[in-house]
């Protein structure tokens, strides 16, 4: 791999850089020379970023906004991880979540996808896969701090359901946490149904209460909250953060138009019928979302769309897009 330039690697943000006809634009400005000095290259860059005319402080911060791998799992497919990692550092990305260790050409031991990263100044935060030692001892080579599953039925409805769920949760987090990492889990939607045989609570309560804050964490995805709260009315999804905040350490920026009336009610499982769009072009809250946290420093925000291959322009451009707007357009 070529060695990465010495200006920043959102050179094409500072530099004015926008999305625009499929392109990503990354020259620097004329007037940031590579003999000026590092104060006059930054006032330069200053100058002509266009976000320098937004006003209010970012609700994310700039270090902790990072891209689910899932988002182009086309590109790691077609041009393989080193390319996709430069592509989005680029884009200004800092941190990366797995969905998967392979491309086109097969699997990649996670030691080399360290030194990939790490050329590219990426944090690996977290990864999406089976809760079991491989996924362990990837976590390990990876100097991964969690390390967790997308989705997960429980074997029934009521309340001993979720708590045995929340059993295996506690057990495979304590083997993690003997080789320093934590589990987590990514809920989708049965776990914000109410419990069968106690109505006052949803799934999701249950295995907050259940599970060992030391070694098991979850991942809020936006999106998903807030489109079942159309199937299971009656719960707001700021209220699990308010209540659980250091149990939350991640969060998938998803975005989409949530609420879809009658289509929603009998479809509490399937995701054919989402409208899924580019972060800050659907229908999710994120101001009023962002803004009721705590320590926002803590956690990492993690860009992702499932359809972004359906993208006109690809599923870069979509990445590069949904970036734009978390770090520039969520302001307060």
């Amino acid at each position: 791999m070529t060695e990465q330039p010495t200006l920043s690697r959102r050179r094409l943000l500072g530099a004015g850089a926008v999305v625009g006809a499929g392109a990503l634009v990354g020259a620097a400005p004329a007037a940031a020379s590579a003999t000026a000095s590092t104060t006059q290259a930054k006032a330069a860059r200053a100058k002509t970023t266009p976000f320098s005319n937004i006003t209010g402080k970012a609700l994310l911060p700039p270090k902790r906004i990072g891209l689910m791998l899932y988002t182009v799992r086309d590109q790691i497919e077609s041009l393989g991880f080193a390319r996709v990692f430069e592509t989005i550092a680029g884009m200004g990305y800092n941190a990366v979540e797995f969905a998967g260790y392979s491309q086109g050409t097969g699997p990649v031991a996670p030691k080399k996808l360290r030194r990939l990263l790490d050329a590219n100044g990426l944090t690996p935060v977290g990864a999406h896969g089976n809760l079991d030692d491989a996924a362990i001892a990837a976590a390990v080579d990876l100097n991964m701090p969690y390390t967790g599953i997308a989705f997960e039925i429980p074997s029934g409805t009521d309340t001993a359901a979720w708590e045995r769920l929340a059993a295996d949760y506690n057990a495979f987090g304590r083997r993690a946490a003997k080789h320093g990492v934590i589990g987590y889990l990514h809920p989708h939607g049965p776990a914000f149904a109410p419990v069968s045989d106690n109505p006052d609570k949803r799934g999701l309560d249950i295995l907050l209460e259940q599970t060992d804050p030391k070694v098991f964490a979850f991942e809020m995805d936006i999106f998903w909250a807030y489109y079942f709260t159309n199937v299971f009315p009656g719960y707001d999804p700021i209220d699990w953060i308010r209540s659980h905040r250091s149990r939350f350490p991640l969060f998938h920026a998803k975005d989409g138009i949530h609420s879809l009336g009658d289509k929603v009610a009998n479809l509490p499982r399937d995701t054919g019928a989402v409208d899924h769009r580019d972060v800050g072009q659907g229908t999710i809250p994120f101001e009023k979302f962002f803004s009721a946290l705590r320590r926002r420093k803590r956690s990492w925000y993690l860009n992702e769309r499932d359809n972004a291959a359906e993208h006109p322009q690809g599923s870069f451009c979509s990445a590069q897009a949904s970036y734009l707007f978390m770090r520039h357009g969520l302001r307060r």
